[in-house]
């Protein structure tokens, strides 16, 4: 996996390959996914101060058929298993609760201790995969006022869309060309075959806080 760094330009036209940015293949779908990100050291600031450093933008992500529900699914268990493992964990405990009342160490408060014991080792489970779809799930690693930088991104999305936009120059030498002229906040328009669409600043689409 790799990161790829997106133009707004690109992104308002929807002017990106048609490739799955999770397993490299024909993408059939472009979800358009909400990402945010915020500076590392504001995070250690205040909440209410803290927000104002919070960059988000919207973008349409091409997924095949397999991946399209990549961001879904991480809902799904997240807030799915939570409710699992709480109802779970009501029903042990009542079923203890009333067996331990009854008869004290009987089969009744057994079936509830081990309800609770399977409750905790499916919490652990949960949570062990919610770190894993956490670390692996397609997510934003930096947003300026003019690209998104993208996380855990297949790498023949990366060589597309580069080759697509940038021809043979690599991110490394942009970046040094962009520092070298002071155009970090500028807008970068590669050459194409035809002119783009939707040439307009994407205001609507990206915001602070």
């Amino acid at each position: 996996m790799a990161d790829v760094r997106l133009d707004f330009y690109d992104l308002d036209a929807e002017d990106l390959p048609d490739v799955c940015m999770r397993c490299g293949q024909p993408s059939t779908v472009r979800p358009v996914k909400a990402f945010s990100w915020m500076p590392p050291w504001a995070r250690f600031v205040p909440p209410i101060i803290g927000v104002w450093f919070v960059k988000r933008r919207r973008a349409p992500i091409p997924l095949c058929d397999q991946h399209k529900n990549h961001w879904s699914i991480r809902y799904l268990i997240g807030l799915g298993g939570l409710g699992v493992l709480v109802l779970l964990a009501i029903v042990g405990g009542v079923v203890y609760a009333i067996g331990d009342g009854e008869d004290p160490g009987g089969p009744q408060s057994i079936v509830g201790l081990l309800l609770l014991a399977f409750d905790g080792f499916l919490f652990i489970a949960w949570l062990i995969t919610l770190i894993v779809l956490a670390v692996t799930q397609i997510n934003a690693v930096e947003i300026t006022d003019d690209t998104i930088t993208l996380k855990n991104v297949h790498s023949d999305f990366t060589r597309a869309y580069r080759e697509m936009t940038r021809g043979s120059i690599t991110p490394e030498v942009e970046e040094i060309v962009r520092e070298k002229w002071d155009q970090s906040s500028g807008r970068r328009r590669p050459e194409r075959d035809e002119p783009r669409r939707n040439d307009s600043p994407p205001d609507d689409k990206y915001r602070r806080g």
